[in-house]
């Protein structure tokens, strides 16, 4: 099943990729900005080039205190004419339409990459039926009692016939001729056990050091899945688990991985998530700034300061979640993502902040979220 910590971290992804291209989007306005005056300039006439220069400038700032309203600079519009204050306008709407649009793009992005790690883990089931018809009679794949038991399961067989999942043929008929040049491999899985057991064990080995080892494969994945880094270790999880489920005698009802137990909920969850953090980012960068004193926060690593801020989102956002709860899975996503001090640091962080939300009375817990809440 697929914890929460994939979500947060899908969050966290989805929230770089939007800032990264939120700054692209501001630089292309500025560049509008300047196109625009140089356009209008040449239609009036170089002499008025200082006057021009000087509503540049204006319509510049102005643009930056629509992007930026927690750091106006006051202007003084009467010195702009009808059509500097026009060319103002739109680059504002020009970099607002951009905005939502990656906005939107990136939110709907974060759930369908999340839907798809379930996909792609059906594809490995499939992948083995596929190696299957592909064996001979006395083949490893087709001997495998585990991996026979597992095809039967009528849920995941549902499952591939509505998804409509399917091998590129060549790909299937190109891998299973290179496994049986895995020497290493062939020689590891004639050293088990002829049962149930040694076959689940079997597969266990099919699985890690075939699908997660082998370099060709592993180069099919990386190219065709961009998050192939942060995936490989949540499916790898996820087909062990499913081996060391599969009951010799239930083969029909063996347990397959859900995408989540109530994945309704989940998505809820880390699409608020996405949206109540862009929403207040700026309140949250003022905390993590006051607790900042031995170097400025715009020092503090990217994805720090990403992660402290969904911390605190989260914190603040979801009643049902406690606090120790929040910075415990946020130093641990930083261990992987960041620098080797930044969970020392993030905890520290987060410690102070949430002790001062907690006596401002802005943490609001119940049911759950008051577990070691104290």
């Amino acid at each position: 099943m697929l914890n929460r910590r994939l979500l947060r971290i899908k969050a966290m992804q989805s929230i770089y990729a939007f800032k990264q291209n939120e700054e692209s989007d501001f630089y292309l306005a500025l560049e509008k900005m300047s196109e625009d005056f140089r356009f209008e300039l040449n239609m009036i006439g170089k002499t008025e080039a200082p006057r021009m220069k000087v509503e540049e400038d204006i319509a510049t700032q102005i643009f930056k205190n629509a992007v930026f309203p927690d750091e106006t600079v006051e202007v003084n519009t009467s010195l702009l004419s009808d059509k500097s204050k026009e060319i103002a306008n739109e680059v504002i709407h020009f970099y607002k339409t951009k905005r939502n649009n990656d906005y939107t793009h990136h939110k709907r992005k974060m759930v369908k990459e999340a839907e798809s790690i379930y996909d792609r883990y059906l594809m490995f089931l499939r992948f083995f039926e596929e190696m299957v018809l592909l064996d001979k009679p006395t083949g490893i794949f087709t001997s495998n009692k585990v991996i026979s038991c597992l095809l039967r399961s009528t849920k995941l067989q549902k499952l591939i016939a509505t998804k409509e999942l399917k091998w590129d043929p060549v790909i299937a008929k190109r891998w299973h001729k290179l496994f049986y040049k895995e020497e290493g491999i062939l020689s590891e899985l004639s050293e088990q056990e002829h049962n149930f057991e040694g076959d689940r064990l079997r597969f266990r080995i099919l699985v890690r050091d075939f699908l997660f080892k082998n370099e060709i494969v592993l180069s099919h994945f990386e190219e065709d899945d961009i998050n192939w880094a942060e995936n490989k270790s949540i499916l790898k999880s996820m087909l062990i688990n499913t081996i060391k489920s599969v009951e010799e005698g239930a083969c029909e009802d063996a347990e397959l991985f859900l995408l989540s137990r109530n994945w309704e909920e989940d998505r809820i969850f880390f699409q608020q998530l996405f949206e109540l953090y862009l929403l207040e980012e700026n309140y949250y960068e003022k905390l993590i700034t006051e607790k900042t004193k031995t170097w400025s926060a715009d020092r503090i690593a990217i994805i720090d300061k990403i992660l402290m801020k969904l911390a605190i989102c989260e914190m603040m956002n979801f009643p049902n979640i406690p606090v120790k709860v929040s910075i415990n899975e946020y130093i641990d996503i930083s261990k992987s993502y960041s620098t080797p001090k930044s969970g020392q640091y993030i905890n520290g962080m987060l410690d102070e902040i949430s002790k001062k939300l907690s006596d401002e009375g802005k943490l609001k817990k119940s049911g759950r979220g008051l577990i070691d809440n104290k």
